[in-house]
């Protein structure tokens, strides 16, 4: 096995348990406290609950992508693979998977799932390119071009260039639009509540931007490779093990950098257990006092 291909199999599943653990922690500190905006809370906790489950799969399936002879191929390394019920189609594993990494903009990778001879194509392009043998990993993909299935240019003209644009304008569309609130209330609001909305802006604006501008990099380098007529991107693999893979990690900090400065740190069974003591004390003293009262009058 190729060198680069060994350091994504090992940095994959370390940036997806990283995922995992940030997104537990957002998760916990979002029970135990409680933000101002119960809205944003609620979108918070499905946001960590999302990326917790997308850092699960990319631990798991060891995605290993690559671009060679034509095909876009996703070489899975996961040894969960290997283990799955006789039910349990790893083809469909698969597409679950790529699936939810685009979750985003489409669920169409399902059709992608390849013939028997694509299959045979694509598990000799890998294993030549890997330099290790067809019993290491499942392959999953499609052609560039391809006049009887569905292509990976019939994905990027019909899906991602649609979906990214509009992606791309609703968001600076409602950005401006938020800008331009802020700004119309600044001169009614208190210092403070104004360094706090525009630091939520700044906020709102980095947790968009990153599940949009991230995969755009590899994306953008898997187009650049069909316009130049690329035969083989080998380091395709690297760089969605550095910039794809880790955005539920990158995700979760940012919330949590966000988070952390806005809730009021009021855990709930602390409350709890303080208006239990101050009813208890607040009896005590009543009692105490009644007593001292029955004694003065019997004297």
């Amino acid at each position: 096995m190729l060198p680069w291909v060994t350091a994504a199999c090992i940095i994959t599943p370390i940036i997806g348990v990283a995922g995992m653990a940030l997104n537990g922690e957002l998760l916990y500190y979002l029970y135990r406290n409680r933000l101002d905006a119960r809205l944003y809370h609620f979108a918070c906790v499905i946001s960590a609950l999302n990326s917790f489950y997308f850092a699960f799969l990319v631990t798991i399936m060891v995605d290993v992508g690559a671009f060679v002879d034509g095909i876009f191929l996703g070489v899975m390394y996961g040894p969960v693979l290997f283990h799955l019920p006789a039910w349990i189609s790893p083809d469909l594993f698969s597409a679950a998977f790529e699936a939810h990494v685009h979750t985003l903009w489409q669920a169409t990778m399902v059709i992608c799932m390849p013939d028997e001879d694509l299959r045979n194509d694509m598990a000799t392009s890998a294993s030549v390119l890997h330099e290790t043998n067809h019993s290491e990993f499942h392959v999953f993909g499609a052609r560039i071009f391809d006049e009887k299935r569905l292509s990976v240019l019939d994905i990027v003209m019909y899906d991602f260039i649609p979906s990214f644009t509009a992606s791309y304008a609703l968001f600076a569309v409602s950005a401006y639009q938020i800008r331009a609130k802020l700004r119309s209330i600044g001169g009614s609001i208190s210092a403070k509540t104004e360094q706090m909305q525009r630091r939520f802006f700044r906020a709102q604006i980095a947790q968009v931007m990153l599940p949009l501008l991230l995969p755009s990099i590899p994306f953008g380098a898997v187009i650049l490779g069909i316009i130049i007529g690329a035969k083989e991107m080998a380091a395709i693999a690297l760089l969605f093990a550095v910039v794809m893979w880790p955005i539920p990690a990158y995700t979760a900090l940012l919330l949590l950098s966000f988070v952390r400065k806005t809730t009021k740190a009021t855990p709930r069974k602390k409350v709890h257990h303080e208006s239990i003591s101050f009813n208890i004390r607040a009896y005590s003293q009543v009692s105490y006092q009644n007593i001292s009262i029955k004694s003065s009058t019997k004297r």
